[in-house]
């Protein structure tokens, strides 16, 4: 049984806090099995009995097919709340980390992005929203056996949609949706916003916001995408947005505004990406940022879903027609197979 496990680290890294009290995550060893898992060990558990209620959801699907990470045991050991799961490699934070945040190629984020929908299809279906897509949440399976095979992990900020409290903040700074900072009402559209933000991470190695205020988040949004759709105002028909000016919010507010690096349109994020391109692969770029548009539309009705962004010309690598770039396409081919997955 899981409840039969021992640490394999006698020193396990000091407990962090992700909002739910201090968690300490350990590599562990069944005794029974010999088989290494990862045991997630929660001082202050009462928020994670509603994850273990989202994983259990998960018994509807099919979780290493949908790239969800399974939950395989759950125990109380003295007041700590432990889940026992599959041990996984490393994180994308951690594995862009270690390579001093160099850029990926296109073909290679393309594999990350088809699982990821593949996933957030799934989850709508059960419907259940993420809240917490970023980097750290991703984790490669088993990056020298499977290339970037990938889980989504982390459901400690997952709700279901029927319950969600309208108005509640949720996801780091830097990848929140615009609807969360403008307390509108939200849905599955907010994990499509959080992708897209991570595919642009994954692409110039750098957030796509960088910023340590709303502020300056909504404001960067604005540089990149216009204003907001009136209709993204639900309350009162006829308004319209504008945005204080950055001398004109530090007085309101009596703060100083540091302006963060940013792009002035999605088509600049191929100026951060400084690896050489060939003319194919110059033109899987221009899909992408395709892609990545539709992802982080402002206004959510128009923000682009799952299953239509699984048949995106850059996920079906259909902007290649029979005969073009062959060599090319090979190659992306060739890395969505060494992922095990089918070839969209």
């Amino acid at each position: 049984r899981s409840k039969q496990t021992k640490p394999t680290n006698q020193n396990p890294p000091r407990p962090t806090l992700n909002g739910f009290g201090h968690v300490w995550v350990v590599q562990c060893k069944n005794l029974g099995s010999d088989k290494k898992l990862a045991v997630m060990i929660v001082y202050q558990y009462s928020s994670r009995l509603k994850e273990l209620a989202i994983l259990k959801e998960f018994t509807e699907l099919d979780e290493a097919k949908n790239n969800l990470v399974k939950c395989g045991d759950h125990f109380v050991m003295k007041r700590d709340f432990c889940l026992v799961f599959e041990l996984l490699d490393k994180s994308l934070c951690d594995f862009m980390k270690k390579r001093c945040y160099l850029s990926l190629r296109v073909a290679e984020i393309r594999v990350v992005t088809q699982q990821m929908l593949v996933t957030l299809n799934a989850l709508k279906h059960i419907s259940v929203i993420h809240c917490d897509i970023k980097p750290d949440n991703i984790t490669l399976v088993n990056h020298t056996a499977l290339s970037f095979k990938i889980q989504l992990s982390d459901f400690g900020l997952a709700q279901k949609v029927s319950k969600i409290i309208q108005g509640t903040k949720v996801q780091a700074l830097g990848y929140r949706a615009p609807e969360l900072f403008l307390g509108f009402p939200y849905n599955e559209a907010i994990d499509m916003w959080f992708l897209g933000c991570v595919m642009a991470y994954l692409y110039t190695g750098k957030h796509l916001y960088q910023t340590g205020s709303e502020y300056e988040s909504i404001r960067l949004m604005v540089t990149l995408f216009g204003n907001p759709d009136v209709n993204l105002d639900f309350t009162t028909p006829g308004m319209f947005w504008k945005l204080k000016t950055q001398s004109g919010h530090s007085s309101f507010t009596a703060r100083i505004h540091k302006s963060a690096e940013t792009f002035t349109r999605p088509e600049d994020l191929d100026t951060h990406c400084k690896q050489e391109k060939s003319k194919a692969e110059t033109e899987d770029v221009q899909a992408f940022i395709g892609l990545l548009k539709s992802s982080l539309q402002l206004n959510p009705v128009g923000r682009i879903k799952p299953a239509d962004a699984l048949g995106h010309d850059f996920i079906t690598l259909k902007h290649f027609p029979d005969g073009k770039f062959t060599d090319y396409v090979k190659s992306s081919t060739s890395i969505i197979q060494n992922c095990r997955l089918e070839k969209p």
